[in-house]
């Protein structure tokens, strides 16, 4: 049966919604091509590489490379590197290519060589003098400079937090982030964190002076911390010694001011005093005062866990400073 005159056509109708649909998706496309050939206004074309003649190699980048890979890469272009200079570059690390005679892409003649700088790494920076400063403006002067302030406080007749040494020493050259040493007075006061058997921390001690004449008598304080209950009582002694060890003068007892270890409360820090006689016969030199404790009954010493700023001596003693013996 033929359909009546001036009737839709199913089958023209459908057609024209698929070509309008092909139409609609080929618009994207066209766009895309539209913006890789034709450069938006007041852009710049895109710079098209050299074409290369007979013999000739594509230039490779090797900025960023180090020397060994360089050669390599190269080699494999039958290509040859000639370093024509060093200097220092404050991104690209020692050794690496920070600059090629030939621009990447070019061509070159096979067998020929290439030019390249290589850098020395960031430029030497010259250490300030920082002593005599306080801490805080010694470590803003060195981060200034992009270097890296390390604090040690220990014992000075100086303000406490001023600055007394450095490492390295000022005028000395070095690379950006080394590590410079302060140390820094804490006054007569040393902090130790030293750690007997995971029982007993020494906090810190206090000695007024470093330097006595035979005779004298040398003041120590001592900041006592019980970890957990000790449970036992310790003896506690000190001794001035000479540098190898042999014993000057002595206190072997109980702990004075703050009772047996056994009854230490956790936590709580506790003064401890002591004055340690200097023989009148004790020769002008060096000497050191060592510390620890020790169970009465079998005289075995308390291990010592962590020295802390001390020392530990082959005897489980702490080696807790120096002192100056003079005339």
């Amino acid at each position: 049966m033929r359909p009546k005159k001036g009737g839709i056509d199913m089958l023209l109708l459908l057609l024209g919604v698929v070509a309008i649909i092909a139409i609609a998706g080929l618009i994207p496309l066209a766009a895309a091509i539209y913006q890789t050939y034709v450069p938006a206004p007041g852009g710049n074309f895109p710079t098209p590489l050299p074409t290369l003649l007979p013999g000739q190699v594509r230039m490779p980048d090797i900025v960023g490379l180090d020397e060994t890979q360089a050669r390599s890469v190269l080699k494999e272009m039958g290509l040859k590197l000639v370093v024509e200079g060093e200097e220092p570059h404050s991104t690209w690390p020692a050794f690496t290519i920070i600059r090629q005679s030939i621009p990447a892409g070019a061509g070159v003649d096979n067998g020929g060589s290439v030019n390249a700088v290589i850098s020395q790494g960031p430029p030497f920076i010259e250490v300030p003098a920082v002593t005599g400063l306080n801490f805080e403006e010694a470590q803003q002067r060195l981060t200034a400079l992009d270097l890296v302030a390390q604090k040690y406080e220990d014992w000075s007749v100086e303000t406490p937090g001023l600055v007394v040494s450095q490492d390295p020493p000022a005028g000395a050259l070095v690379a950006n982030r080394t590590l410079i040493t302060l140390v820094v007075s804490s006054g007569s006061r040393v902090p130790m964190e030293t750690n007997f058997d995971g029982k007993i921390l020494l906090k810190a001690y206090e000695l007024p002076r470093v330097q006595f004449k035979p005779g004298e008598i040398i003041t120590l304080t001592f900041l006592w911390q019980a970890i957990i209950p000790p449970g036992d009582d310790y003896n506690f002694f000190v001794y001035l010694t000479t540098p190898q060890g042999g014993i000057v003068s002595q206190i072997d007892a109980p702990p004075q001011d703050i009772g047996p270890t056994g009854a230490w409360p956790v936590g709580s820090v506790a003064p401890n005093h002591y004055q340690l006689p200097i023989p009148v016969t004790a020769a002008p030199g060096e000497y050191q005062i060592r510390v620890g404790f020790y169970k009465p009954d079998s005289k075995a010493r308390l291990p010592i866990l962590e020295p802390g700023r001390g020392e530990q001596d082959n005897l489980g003693a702490l080696i807790l400073r120096g002192i100056q013996v003079v005339q």
